[in-house]
């Protein structure tokens, strides 16, 4: 008895499964280089904004010790520098 069998859309599957195989294996590494170059960018952009934000907040207190600010903020001003450095001047 003979069994014939047509293997080509079997053949077809096998490839095109191989090739799925393939772009995910590779979009996993894409995936990967892009958070480990993602990762730094994002601290980098938190930390420029922090640093912003001190040099934005570092021209008012000067200011205010100038006398160009209320009495208010010449009084925070120097409770917060008396709190830091542990001196008033």
């Amino acid at each position: 008895m003979l069994v014939a069998r047509n293997i080509a859309y079997r053949s077809e599957l096998q490839s095109t499964l191989r090739y799925s195989r393939k772009l995910a294996s590779l979009n996993r590494l894409l995936a990967g280089v892009a958070h480990e170059v993602k990762n730094p960018l994002n601290a980098m952009t938190i930390h420029l904004e922090l640093l912003k934000q001190k040099m934005a907040g570092a021209a008012r207190p000067v200011a205010a010790i100038r006398g160009g600010g209320s009495r208010e903020e010449r009084s925070r001003t120097t409770r917060t520098r008396t709190a830091c450095c542990g001196t008033s001047r």
